[in-house]
């Protein structure tokens, strides 16, 4: 018991350090509530394909300067692997064509939950991906013929790392007999 109790502390000390960096990586999109009113300030990529969608930190310096705010070394975070099919600038454009510039169809419609604070930010809200897609039931429930409205074939979503794939939860479909059969999964992927 002697020894295990240093090695406990020990790796508690190494993973309280490893969620602070990792936590210390990431925009704290709240504490910047009333500071940017929109989305696209920083996230330009968003509505043009040609800019990046995520910032770099350069216009962090005009208020992270020492004097009004404290400096900060803040880095965007390499753009993580994805099977989505979409682009936001091109997604955003058939959103505006669907339902109109004037659409309640923009970031937070796919980026706050429904009923949390401006700024609440996820990567994506599924439910609320589902629902504007019209596919009516949880998203591993779904019919294998809904997920390429949404998704790529994981042989097009050069992005990935296998690691990354390993770890996608299973839906339901793939356990039915036939599944990877000539009539199952390799007609539809």
């Amino acid at each position: 018991m002697q020894r295990v109790l240093p090695l406990l502390i020990l790796a508690l000390v190494f993973v309280t350090a490893s969620l602070s960096a990792q936590d210390a990586d990431r925009f704290d999109h709240v504490q910047h509530a009333k500071v940017f009113p929109s989305c696209t300030a920083c996230h330009a990529g968003a509505i043009d394909a040609a800019s990046p969608l995520l910032p770099s930190g350069v216009g962090c310096v005009n208020c992270h300067d020492g004097t009004i705010e404290r400096r900060v070394d803040w880095k965007a975070p390499r753009a993580a692997g994805t099977n989505l099919r979409f682009t936001h600038a091109e997604h955003g454009k058939e959103v505006i064509a669907k339902a109109g510039r004037d659409s309640t169809l923009n970031c937070p419609a796919c980026h706050i939950p429904d009923g949390s604070s401006w700024m609440t930010v996820e990567p994506a809200v599924l439910p609320q991906c589902l629902a504007c897609h019209g596919i009516k039931t949880e998203h591993l429930a779904a019919p294998d013929t809904a997920c390429a409205t949404c998704h790529l074939p994981l042989a097009r979503a050069t992005t990935l790392t296998m690691a990354q794939v390993k770890e996608f939860p299973e839906p339901p479909s793939h356990e039915a007999a036939g599944f990877m059969g000539p009539d199952g999964h390799g007609t539809l992927a």
